[in-house]
């Protein structure tokens, strides 16, 4: 500020984004601290002239429902709790398209003025926060027949025949036993899904089980061409946690004889979703 001086025109974040919160069970609700942190930021600077930024983007048509889950503001509803907390700085929306004429007497904002870039249509209420919203069911993306039953043969040899053996060598197997797991993968096909458990509370090597066992600790559910595309090494998990194909959630206490433990805050020794450690983000 000391060097550049006054800032006349600010780009302020106002959206905080919940991508990945609906696929990991996790709250579905504005970040307060997080959004006042943005209303804060307008109030320190105290700029000539803020505008909402914002990427503008959307998820596609066939996971639409993912729009109602992500966005949890809009660049209207930032601009009235603005104009509350901090009623001296001036504000307007800004969209693609607008042109910002700044000058020292003050900024100008021209609709729709750019000559290469327009609003066609205005979509911003397939966004609306909504998280009570129909959810589809998890569903394979593929469609053809022949394609579908290699995809589901690739999927039920890695899960009967070396699932086990690469959970048995994990790193986190001692943490899963100690918290007496009970983990369920479930996958879904064209038509319905197929479940597997293991119970990580046996005695001994823990084995794997076809449909459920009456608990559920750790889960993972996932589409049978997402799975089948992790085991083949053809996509990553940057795009299945986001494409609305994959949901988890966990449950984890353990019993012992009159008494019952939770585990502390942080989960992420032994809270690791098995698929997440075996398919690791970061594997080249």
């Amino acid at each position: 500020m000391e060097e550049c001086g006054h800032i006349d025109f600010f780009h302020s974040r106002f959206v905080p984004l919940l991508e990945g919160n609906f696929s990991y069970n996790k709250p579905l609700a504005l970040p307060f601290d997080e959004y006042c942190t943005y209303l804060n930021v307008v109030r320190a600077l105290s700029p000539r002239m803020v505008v909402p930024g914002s990427a503008a983007f959307r998820y596609r048509d066939e996971l639409t429902f993912l729009n109602q889950y992500t966005f949890p503001t809009t660049q209207e509803q930032f601009l009235r709790d603005l104009a509350v907390f901090c009623p001296e700085v001036p504000s307007s929306t800004y969209f693609s398209g607008d042109v910002a004429h700044i000058s020292k007497d003050g900024t100008h904002i021209e609709r729709q003025a750019s000559n290469f870039v327009r609003v066609l249509e205005d979509d911003s209420h397939k966004i609306f926060f909504k998280p009570g919203a129909h959810v589809p069911s998890i569903k394979t993306q593929t469609t053809d027949p022949t394609q579908y039953e290699a995809e589901m043969n690739v999927v039920e040899d890695f899960i009967e025949n070396c699932f086990l053996e690469r959970i048995l060598k994990s790193e986190l197997l001692g943490g899963w036993q100690h918290w007496q797991i009970v983990y369920q993968l479930e996958v879904f096909g064209q038509e319905g899904s197929q479940i597997w458990t293991i119970d990580f509370a046996e005695v001994g090597n823990p084995k794997i089980h076809k449909g459920d066992i009456g608990k559920i600790n750790l889960y993972e559910g996932i589409s049978s061409s997402e799975l089948c595309a992790l085991i083949e090494g053809n996509t990553s998990w940057d795009y299945v946690t986001l494409c609305g194909n994959y949901r988890t959630f966990n449950n984890i206490y353990r019993i012992t004889e009159g008494g019952f433990e939770l585990p502390p805050e942080d989960k992420s020794n032994y809270a690791l979703e098995p698929l997440m450690d075996i398919f690791p983000w970061d594997k080249d």
